[in-house]
C-alpha cells in the first residue's frame, strides 16, 4: 500500500451513517489543521478522549502526516497522565471537549477536538505556537511509508511499569492482512468500536475496516453492541458481563465473528456460547505484534482446547524455560526510551514474548501464562493461570487470581483471591481444597483463599488484572496472619 489508509464509513451512536468519502474529507481537514500547527513526519501527538469520530479523524490525520498517535487512558489519575506525558514528550496534546479542564493541567500545547455543524473540528489553545514545540521523536520517513511509526502505546503494566511500544504503519497493515485471511470483511460489514483506542486492538480495527471498505460502528451508552455491528472484539471481562444479559447474549448470536483476547479465556463460558452458536474465536496477541498473532475458532470442535494456529506469516518457536518467541511482519519497531528506540528481537528476528507455552504436533500454540508469574514451590513449577482457570471452571466464580507467599520449607506457596458470582454460595477453604484435589496435584492447590478486594486499583484501565497489586496484598495479608488463624481461610 502506497497511499494513506482509507477512512472507514461510520455508524454513529444515534444510528446515523456517514460514508467513508465524507469521513475522508473530515480527515483531510484535520490533516491540514495539524500541519499548520507544526505537526509533521516523526512527531508524536498525545490523545485523550472517547472512541469517537473526532478521535478517529485525529488518528488518521496523524498517519497521513507521518506522525505517531499516542492515545492515553482517559480514566487514569492526573498524576499518572502527567507522568505519561513526560515520557512521551509529545509535540501536541489533543483532547475532546469534555476533557478540556484536565488538558489545561497538563504541560505543553494542546488542541480540542469536537463535533461541529459540518463535521468534527480542531480548536487550538491560544498558547499553541505552530512549529515551536519539540523536535521529532523519530526519523522523518516519508508519509505512508511502512516503516513510519504510527502509534506509541503503553503496554498493559500488569506486571511492572508499562513500557512504551512503537508500532509502525507496516505492522498494522501486516496484521490487518493476516486477520482478513481468517475474518472476511467487506463493505456490508461493520466492526464494533468498543475497545479503547489506547488498546492495540482498538487501533487495529481502524486499519482493518479502512482497508476492507467496511464500517466502524460506535456503541452508545447502554447498548455495547450496536445494531449494525457484524464483527466484535472483546476482552474476557466484557464477554463475561455481557453474557449475563439475555438480550446481549442473543445479540452475540447474530454476529459474524466475535474475537476474544486480552487475557485468560473463560473456557466454560466460551464452550457454552459456542454450543449456542456464537461464532467465537479465541486469540493470543500482544501490543508488540499489533494485536492477535494466533487464533482458533472456539465453535469448531476442540479448536480452542487444543491451542491456536499462528496467523499467516507468523512464525512461533519455543525457547528455554518454554518461552514463546515470535517472528512476524506485524512486529513492533521497539520500545521508546530516553535514548530512542531499542529493539529486543534476537539476530534471527524473533521477539521474546515473556509468555510460557508449547507447540503441538499439528502446529497449534498453547499458552500457559507469563514467565514472571511462575511460582516455584518445592522445586515444582506452578503457573498461576492454570490454577485460576481450574478455579473458574469448577466453582461459580466471576474472577480468580493466584499469587505467591513465602514459605520456610517450600520456598513459595500459592494463595487465591476469589470473586464469587453470588457470595451466598461461597465455600470454606477446606471444602475448596477438597474439591480441587480431584483436579489438581497437591502442590498447585492454594494454601489460603481470600475475598476479592474492593479496591478499584486491582485492574488496569484496560480491565486487565494488576498482578503487582495482588502480590502486595497477599504479602500484606500473610504478614498480618497469626500463628493460629488466617484471614483468608473462611470457616
Amino acid at each position: 500500500m502506497t497511499g494513506p489508509i482509507p477512512a472507514p464509513s461510520l455508524w454513529l451512536e444515534d444510528g446515523a451513517r456517514i460514508e467513508g468519502s465524507v469521513v475522508d474529507r473530515w480527515v483531510d481537514a484535520f490533516t491540514l489543521s495539524l500541519a499548520e500547527a507544526g505537526v509533521g513526519c516523526g512527531d508524536a501527538v498525545a490523545l485523550i478522549g472517547r472512541e469517537s469520530p473526532e478521535a478517529l479523524c485525529v488518528i488518521l490525520a496523524l498517519w497521513r502526516l507521518g506522525a505517531a498517535a499516542c492515545p492515553l487512558p482517559r480514566r487514569l489519575p492526573e498524576a499518572a497522565l502527567v507522568s505519561m506525558m513526560a515520557r512521551l514528550e509529545p509535540k501536541l496534546l489533543v483532547v475532546e471537549a469534555e476533557w478540556s479542564d484536565l488538558a489545561a493541567k497538563l504541560p505543553g500545547p494542546r488542541a480540542i477536538a469536537q463535533a461541529g455543524e459540518h463535521g468534527p473540528r480542531l480548536t487550538f489553545s491560544a498558547e499553541t505556537n505552530p512549529g515551536a514545540a519539540g523536535a521529532p521523536r523519530f526519523p522523518k520517513n516519508r508519509a505512508h511509508a511502512p516503516e513510519a511509526i504510527a502509534a506509541l502505546l503503553f503496554t498493559s503494566g500488569s506486571t511492572a511499569q508499562p513500557k512504551l511500544a512503537a508500532l509502525s504503519l507496516g505492522a498494522f497493515l501486516a496484521n490487518a492482512k493476516a486477520s482478513a485471511a481468517l475474518f472476511p470483511l467487506g463493505p456490508h460489514d461493520a466492526w464494533c468500536a468498543n475497545l479503547p483506542f489506547h488498546h492495540v486492538g482498538g487501533l487495529s480495527v481502524i486499519v482493518r475496516t479502512g482497508l476492507a471498505g467496511a464500517s466502524l460502528a460506535f456503541p452508545k451508552q447502554g447498548e455495547p453492541i450496536p445494531q449494525h455491528a457484524t464483527h466484535l472484539s472483546v476482552v474476557s471481562a466484557q464477554l463475561v458481563q455481557w453474557s449475563r444479559d439475555p438480550k446481549l447474549r442473543a445479540r452475540l448470536l447474530s454476529l459474524k465473528a466475535v474475537l476474544l483476547g486480552g487475557g485468560p479465556v473463560p473456557v466454560e463460558l466460551c464452550t457454552a456460547l459456542a454450543g449456542e452458536g456464537v461464532p467465537l474465536f479465541a486469540s493470543y496477541g500482544l501490543t508488540e505484534t499489533a494485536s492477535q498473532l494466533a487464533t482458533s475458532a472456539f465453535h469448531e470442535e476442540g479448536g480452542a482446547w487444543r491451542g491456536a494456529f499462528p496467523l499467516p506469516g507468523c512464525v512461533v518457536r519455543i525457547g528455554e524455560r518454554d518461552e514463546i518467541f515470535v517472528k512476524t511482519p506485524a512486529l513492533f519497531s521497539g520500545y521508546l526510551g530516553p535514548a530512542g528506540l531499542s529493539s529486543p528481537v534476537d539476530r534471527e528476528g524473533f521477539f521474546p514474548t515473556g509468555d510460557r507455552g508449547r507447540l503441538t504436533a499439528e502446529g497449534r500454540l498453547q499458552v500457559f501464562g507469563r514467565l514472571d508469574h511462575l511460582i516455584i514451590s518445592g522445586g515444582e513449577n506452578l503457573q498461576p493461570e492454570e490454577v485460576e482457570q481450574a478455579l473458574r471452571r469448577i466453582f461459580p466464580l466471576a474472577e480468580a487470581v493466584v499469587s505467591a507467599i513465602p514459605h520456610p520449607v517450600w520456598g513459595q506457596r500459592p494463595v487465591a483471591f476469589l470473586q464469587w458470582k453470588d457470595e451466598g454460595v461461597a465455600l470454606p477453604g477446606s471444602e475448596l481444597r477438597r474439591l480441587l484435589r480431584e483436579h489438581l496435584p497437591p502442590f498447585k492447590i492454594p494454601d489460603y483463599f481470600y475475598p476479592w478486594p474492593t479496591d478499584g486499583e486491582c485492574r488496569t484501565p484496560n480491565g486487565k488484572i494488576r498482578r503487582p497489586f495482588f502480590a502486595s496484598l497477599a504479602l500484606r495479608l500473610h504478614g498480618q496472619a497469626s500463628e493460629s488463624t488466617h484471614p483468608g481461610d473462611p470457616t
